[in-house]
């Protein structure tokens, strides 16, 4: 930077900008107007001559040159000797070439310009300007907003604008996501308060969380689910220029919206197997009903045989009228039609119902059937409500895991995936998180047996179906799969009460997390 006079830099930074152009064309001319000069007359003399002598004490260190003092004082705001290079004092106009002096005054008078113009920013401290101090504070200034320049693109994306001008907004109608769970915690409320007490404390014994060590049940399973209901219904919708948190109070509402689901749906199951219980007899212990059953040997069946066998075919003419028409759930075989022509019935477009009610499920089975052989009817009775029974189990907590569905189709994921590094979602009526990746992947494969995988693992071992010996067998089966899930479900439940990403942690009964993954 150029080094100034101490007497005449103001003069220069309040002389109006000069064009190359309208240089003087020799050293006489380069003398300014009085107007622009401040007149020693205006200083206190004994100022103006510390000054003077400061000046010429400084000049004479820098250059090296003897100074005579009063031709100093003379001519100290006349002379071009005051302009001084950026290194050291300018030679005599006399040594430099006319032409040259110019050239080299005009590019001295273009950088004073540069360094004179205040930036858009500074314009309104034009007086500050005018000095080096204000140029050394409009630096500090720039310093300090490059500083601040990565916190302003840290803004979210609600408050940045457009290309067009207008601020980003959530443009997802939220009224729909509202309503659905409003409905959805209406339902599980009436429900529940519909429900019979023995519907209720299975609820509260496998469906509601619970610790190895703290087995017994809350006293009041509702208020666990209220608690966030509650909270929840009390929320403020958010406004929509705050695009993320929009987002998230939309998947806030799905995910209630799921657990209410979730948690009519294992009421609805509960019911159909108080119903199955109150039908057939058979125990469901699940509810704690028919504890004290003891199914007959298998030589009481037997002899059963000669006062009351039934043929698969009187088994589905008996069936027909309560079972719609469809088509089979996969490709009708010959092997189909045969067994059809066998009891004198068209199957092709009815065997799909009954081969769930017998566990029927591939061409295995249709090859390993005694269609012409009879089974006691106490038996089939049994054998069918079992059935029945794992049926309304194992297809209750698949629907209660699809009320999740719209929940994690919205972060792009399925109900049936495999979720990995799924981002926790803030619940933003409670201030806590809601791990989406532990809950439902620490829930799959949960020791439930597809029916596909129970019926081979029997025909596996040579079993016939359609046979007194193959149906009490199958029906033992069956009997020990409806104690066995229902506390094996639990026990892995209550293993995610300790289970955490980092390794192993106390969580709460009343967590939201907690009431999830006791439903699926």
């Amino acid at each position: 930077m150029i080094a100034l006079h101490p007497l005449n830099h103001k003069a220069y930074f309040q002389a109006k900008p000069v064009s190359v152009s309208e240089l003087p064309k020799s050293a006489e001319d380069v003398e300014p107007s009085e107007k622009a000069l401040q007149s020693t007359e205006d200083l206190n003399p004994h100022e103006e001559d510390m000054k003077l002598e400061e000046d010429l004490k400084l000049r004479e260190q820098s250059s090296g040159l003897p100074s005579d003092r009063e031709d100093a004082h003379e001519g100290a705001s006349k002379s071009a000797e005051d302009v001084e290079p950026d290194k050291g004092a300018l030679p005599s106009t006399k040594d430099l070439n006319p032409h040259g002096e110019t050239l080299k005054l005009g590019e001295d008078l273009k950088l004073r310009e540069k360094a004179s113009t205040p930036p858009p920013d500074v314009e309104s401290h034009e007086g500050a300007s005018n000095s080096v101090e204000a140029l050394k504070l409009q630096r500090r200034k720039t310093r300090s907003a490059r500083k601040v320049e990565p916190k302003e693109k840290a803004t979210k994306l609600a408050q940045i604008p457009n290309v067009q001008g207008k601020t980003a907004e959530f443009n997802e109608d939220l009224k729909p996501y509202e309503q659905a769970f409003r409905e959805a915690a209406s339902i599980f409320l009436t429900h529940w308060k519909f429900s019979q007490p023995v519907v209720r404390g299975a609820f509260a014994r496998y469906f509601t969380p619970t610790t190895r060590k703290k087995k017994r049940p809350d006293l009041n399973p509702l208020g666990l689910f209220k608690k966030h209901i509650d909270a929840m219904t009390a929320m403020e919708r958010p406004d929509p220029s705050d695009v993320e948190t929009c987002r998230e109070y939309k998947l806030n509402l799905l995910l209630l919206t799921g657990i209410c689901g979730a948690a009519e749906e294992s009421l609805k199951m509960l019911e159909e197997l108080e119903d199955l219980h109150s039908r057939t007899k058979i125990p469901v212990p699940i509810l704690g009903l028919g504890r004290s059953y003891q199914l007959p040997p298998l030589e009481e069946f037997v002899n059963q045989l000669q006062e009351d066998g039934v043929t698969f075919g009187d088994f589905v003419k008996g069936k027909l009228d309560l079972v719609p028409a469809e088509a089979a759930g996969g490709v009708v075989t010959s092997l189909v039609v045969a067994l059809g022509n066998s009891v004198g019935l068209d199957l092709s477009r009815r065997l799909g119902p009954f081969s769930k009610v017998l566990g029927l499920f591939d061409s295995v089975a249709l090859r390993l059937m005694h269609p012409t052989e009879e089974v006691p009817k106490a038996l089939l009775d049994l054998f069918e409500a079992s059935i029945r029974q794992d049926a309304i189990l194992k297809g209750g907590l698949a629907s209660a895991r699809e009320k999740f569905a719209p929940f994690l189709a919205a972060q792009g994921l399925d109900v049936t995936a495999t979720l990995h590094n799924v981002s926790p979602l803030n619940l933003l009526y409670s201030g806590k998180i809601f791990d989406t990746s532990l809950v439902f992947s620490s829930s799959r494969n949960g020791g439930v047996e597809d029916a596909d995988d129970a019926t081979e693992q029997l025909l596996q071992a040579g079993k016939t179906l359609w046979t007194t010996h193959g149906m009490y067998v199958r029906l033992t089966y069956y009997m020990t799969e409806s104690e066995r899930v229902p506390e094996q479900l639990r026990n892995r439940r209550r293993d995610f009460m300790k289970l955490s990403k980092n390794g192993k942690s106390v969580r709460e009964t009343d967590d939201l997390q907690s009431l999830a993954r006791f439903l699926i």
